[in-house]
């Protein structure tokens, strides 16, 4: 595809060396869409030499993008502890960058990650943190799809009366959090 074709050309056109932020980044990318297309192994090791090359050249951004990758691709493929442990510290990096949109996938990755292994309590936990933090990032618009997510494991959950809340609230454009 057209995505895949581009991100091709671009390893292909910036040097693995000397180290760069641009080759991290060209990583960082490749680490991401090959995780798109569950080819994880590949993807680990794309994300693991990005966040390699993006500390070597002090780039904490790309630093952050790769270690969202990876840590999502460690949980799917052996250890989901450490996969969790590398996306807190990306959120951790994110927040002391400020950047936005990265602190959005982390908290995001950190709640599906939780309630796909199971652990839906930590899920719910994890999304109402996201709720909290999202209308602070400017990105409220992504509440709805980020409701949807916590009401379906509430349901799991068999707690009705907080699912429905949390759908009455996605409804009517406010924002539920049931603490």
């Amino acid at each position: 595809d057209q995505v895949q074709d581009a991100i091709d050309r671009a390893v292909a056109l910036v040097p693995a060396s000397p180290p760069s932020v641009e080759r991290a980044r060209v990583l960082a990318g490749l680490a991401g869409r090959l995780s798109t297309l569950g080819h994880l192994r590949a993807a680990r090791q794309a994300g693991e030499d990005a966040v390699a090359m993006a500390r070597e050249v002090g780039s904490t951004i790309v630093e952050c993008e790769a270690m969202i990758t990876l840590g999502t691709v460690t949980c799917y493929l052996e250890d989901q502890a450490a996969g969790l442990a590398q996306l807190e510290a990306a959120l951790a990096l994110a927040k002391g960058i400020g950047d936005a949109h990265q602190q959005m996938r982390a908290h995001w990755n950190l709640a599906v990650l939780c309630a796909e292994s199971g652990d839906l309590e930590e899920a719910i936990e994890r999304y109402r943190t996201a709720i909290d933090e999202l209308p602070r990032l400017g990105l409220a618009h992504l509440l709805p799809e980020l409701y949807a997510y916590a009401a379906e494991d509430l349901m799991r959950l068999g707690r009705w009366e907080q699912a429905q809340d949390v759908v009455d609230a996605t409804s009517s454009g406010g924002v539920c959090v049931n603490h």
